[in-house]
This record gives structure tokens, sequence and C-alpha cells, in this order.
């Protein structure tokens, strides 16, 4: 990051300095920029240039503070602008007045983002064999051992799985197999170290055991020779691809918004809301419900990029009033949880008095959790908003629920549909569960197939227990949203969505080709 921090109206008689921190809300914070004492011009104009890298961490909350310092009267400036502000801001622009005496000080500051670019990397994999067996599966997986070169990078573990092919099946006169193409950035792949050392194993899944003796090769050796011949029998052909992506503060930079949508959990096994064990229970004014904490939480990091404050929110799988007799009750798998029209509300202290309300309102409902249709009205809803406002919107559904899922293939049909449009989905589990099938619904090793062989076209998920993190709150936004920019970044990256297109006045016609 580059600052160019421009004081006016200065003592011309007093030397200054400035220091620049990183401050990292409930993190502590760090010194990343420090100039050397100057003197002002005649006409009180003082320059300094300031260049310091920081990381961007998008799940907490992050501040610059600004330190200046006044020689002659040994006296202290302090003032704080959001990470965020500085990203979203365009002209990058930022006036404080500070004075000590009759006349007013001015510190303007201009910032400038630097980005380094960073590789984004597709790799295809296809199994060649004269005889093979037929009606036999196989799979292939990457994976980085460790060793003296690298074994600071690889903590806790002996090795990093980088990647585990679905089965593949040869059928009958098949000389080849060709997996799906996985891609990730070359630091998730290596570190950034396209020469690291990686090692690829190919196996007979129906038999249990190695193909062949493990493969090790690096990104670049796979570049330069992309034939591995493991001898007159079995060939692998590597199909590797390779660009530079861009970074998601250049996103926030053309405008991108950040949307959070709320999903909450009306089904009976949350308890009865009049019960102090029920997770719904909201009688006691002075202590927050978990349903309360995770709402809180979520919104006061999606707030630093959401320009509108507006959160659209829902319930699922309850009981509400029916529209001809409020004292009669309808089961909805989803509704609008402020039971009006549209269902944006203002800011998250409003959308927590909004579900307070719906919690006196709503019945709870199915003994069933079922997220296909809350995750199909996230997808009508993004369209929408594309169609109707010609602006990409990227939307974060945070979807709470308190047991396992009961509709398991629709909902894998509707996250699958999801990856192709700008959506993360972030299962959060309140309660103790039981969330038994969670890992059903995505794959740490697979992008998510549905019950069709639909492959997701991009990982968009995850599951979050939130009782593990409730007496920790802040390591809790940490799991929620660490996740998010590589789900942002690789939207853009397998759609060929630029940070200038964001701008063009014609996305309604980009969005139809490229979504």
């Amino acid at each position: 990051m580059f600052l160019k921090i421009i004081l006016e109206n200065c003592d011309p008689d007093s030397a200054y300095k400035v220091k620049v921190f990183s401050v990292y809300f409930n993190f502590g914070e760090e010194l990343v920029g420090e100039t050397m004492e100057e003197m002002p011009q005649n006409n009180g104009h003082l320059e300094f240039h300031v260049r310091f890298e920081t990381k961007i961490y998008f799940e907490r909350k992050q501040e610059l503070r600004f330190e200046l310092f006044k020689e002659k009267t040994n006296s202290k400036f302090t003032c704080k602008c959001s990470i965020t502000k500085i990203i979203k801001n365009k002209k990058g622009e930022f006036v404080y007045v500070f004075s000590d005496s009759d006349n007013k000080e001015k510190m303007i500051i201009q910032s400038e983002i630097e980005y380094k670019p960073k590789k984004f990397i597709q790799l295809g994999l296809s199994l060649q064999m004269k005889n093979p067996e037929y009606k036999s599966y196989f799979c292939y997986k990457i994976q980085m051992e460790s060793n003296e070169n690298n074994q600071d990078m690889i903590k806790n573990s002996k090795n990093k799985l980088i990647y585990e092919s679905e089965n593949q099946e040869f059928l009958k006169d098949q000389k080849i197999i060709n997996f799906s193409v996985y891609g990730a950035t070359s630091y998730e792949i290596c570190f950034g170290n396209l020469d690291a050392e990686i090692v690829i194993y190919v196996k007979n899944v129906s038999k249990n055991k190695a193909l062949i003796k493990p493969i090790k090769t690096s990104i670049n050796k796979l570049i330069e020779n992309p034939v591995i011949e493991i001898d007159n029998e079995i060939t692998i052909y590597i199909n590797i691809y390779q660009k530079e992506i861009n970074q998601l503060a250049a996103f926030f930079k053309n405008n991108l918004d950040i949307n959070m949508c709320l999903a909450i959990d009306f089904t009976v096994s949350n308890g009865d809301p009049n019960t102090e064990v029920s997770l719904h229970y909201i009688k006691n004014k002075k202590i927050d419900n978990p349903y309360v904490k995770a709402i809180r939480k979520c919104g006061e990091i999606i707030a630093q990029y959401d320009s509108d404050n507006l959160f659209p929110c829902f319930g699922y799988c309850g009981q509400i009033p029916s529209l001809y007799d409020e004292k009669k009750f309808e089961y909805s798998q989803c509704f609008n949880l402020n039971f009006e029209n549209d269902p944006n509300i203002k800011g998250i202290d409003q959308v927590i008095k909004i579900y307070k309300k719906a919690v006196e309102k709503v019945k709870l409902g199915s003994e069933n959790t079922e997220f296909n249709i809350i995750i199909k009205r996230i997808i009508d809803l993004v369209h929408q908003d594309i169609m109707n406002f010609n602006k990409l919107v990227y939307n974060i559904l945070v979807l709470m629920t308190d047991g396992k899922n009961h509709d398991t293939e629709e909902t894998k049909k509707a996250i699958v549909d999801s990856s192709f449009y700008p959506i993360s989905i972030i299962i959060v589990g309140i309660g103790q569960g039981p969330f038994t099938n969670m890992n059903d619904l995505f794959n740490v090793k697979n992008l998510i197939q549905d019950k069709e062989n639909r492959r997701a076209c991009r990982d968009n998920i995850k599951f979050i227990p939130f009782s593990e993190y409730e007496t920790n709150l802040s390591e809790l936004s940490l799991q929620i949203f660490e996740e998010i920019p590589k789900h942002i970044v690789e939207y853009f990256s397998v759609k060929d969505i630029t940070p200038d297109d964001l701008n063009k006045k014609n996305f309604r016609e980009m969005y139809k080709g490229k979504i």
C-alpha cells in the first residue's frame, strides 16, 4: 500500500513525523510505516510518502491508525480509518483536521493500493491404459510431502493433501479416462513456489491399491513436460493452464458490494421458545440466544463491505400466520422474516429486532430441516437483482440450522446451481445438533456433485458448528468468513470477469453470457 500524507497549515517552527499502525480488532496491532522528522515549507506545507505491506483480512474488523507527532509542543494527534474504507474509496483521499492552537492544521491522506499478482492454475489429468481393467474405478490425488525445504510451510501434519479426484470408471472399449479439471491458486497448491515438489498418486479404487509408483514432480516440470509415460501400458497426460488472477481488493476498488442473506431455522427441534432451553428463547433480555449472537457477529463483519446496509432475511420450515386468517397457520419452507413483500431489513440491529418479533409470531414447524428451497430463493433473488439493477453484488447466505439436513439430494442440486452464481453458502450449526450428515453437503477433497453427476464449478460452501466458538466470537467470525475471499476470486476467475467489468454499463448483457 502506498500513502501520501499531506500536512497543511503547519507550524513553520516545528518538525513533524507520522507513524502508521495496522489495527486488528481483538487481535492486536502492528507498526507498518514510520516517517522521519521533517520541517514544513514556508507555506506551512509538508508531504510524507509511506509505502508498506499489510495483509487485509476479510474476516476481521481492521483499521489503519495514524499518529502525527508535533515536536515543538510535544503533542500527538491520532486518527483512524477502516481498511475497507480505503480499499473501496475510488478517489482514496481522506481529510482530518487537528489543532492544539488557534491555527487549524489539516492532514490529508491519499491512498493507493498496490497488488502483488497471483497465479490461478487449472489442472486436468487423463489416464491412458492399453489394456485397462474394465468396470474398475480409478482416482488420483496430489500431495505435498514434508521435507527440509517446506516443513515450515506444512505445519501440524506430515504432508498436505492438495487435491483428490473423483472416482472414474473405465468403460468397455475405452482406452482413456479424463478426470474433472481442478483449479486453485498457486499458493493453495504449492505455497506460491512453482518449483516445490508435489507427488501424484494414482489408485485402482476397485482393488484398493496403487496403480503406479508415486510420481514426484512440480508445477513447472508439468508445464515443461505434460506427458508422463509410466511404461508401455500406462501414460498420464497433464493438461495444465495458468493465468494471473485479480486480487479481491481490486474488485472492491471497482465498486464490488457484498451482501449477506440470513436464513433462520424454525423447525420443532429448536424447542419451545417459551422455555429457557429453547435455542429461540428471547425473554431473558440480558443474555442473547445463539441465533442473536451469530447474527450480530456476522453482520459486524459484512457491514464493512455492504454499502446499503440492507440484509435480505428469511425463516424456513416454520408455521406462519395465514394471509386470510391470522388465527390459522400454514407451513412454509421459506418466508420473509419481516412478513413484508421486500425481505430486506436495514441494519443489523433492526434484523435482530425483526427476528425477535418473528419468534413471537411464528410457530415451530416441521421436524425435517430442508435447505433446498431457501437456496433456490437466494439464486432467484441474485438473478433478479442483476437483471433489475444491472449490477453484480456478491452474496453470502448465512444459513443457520439446529440439526441435520433431511433433503440432501435436493440440497446438493441447489448447491451445484448456486456455484454458477455470485453466492457463497455458510451453514452455521446452532446448538448441539446432530449435524451428522453435513459433510454430505460438501467435500473437502472434491467439488460437490449431485445425483445427476453435475459437479459444482467451484467451492462455495462451508459448515461451522457455532457451539465450538460461542465463548470466542472473534474466532467464530474468522471461521465463518476466512474462505470468502477465495470463493469470490474463484467465482470471478471461473467466469472470466475482471474488476473493470464491474463498471461496464452493459453488465446485464455480460451476465447472460458469463453466468
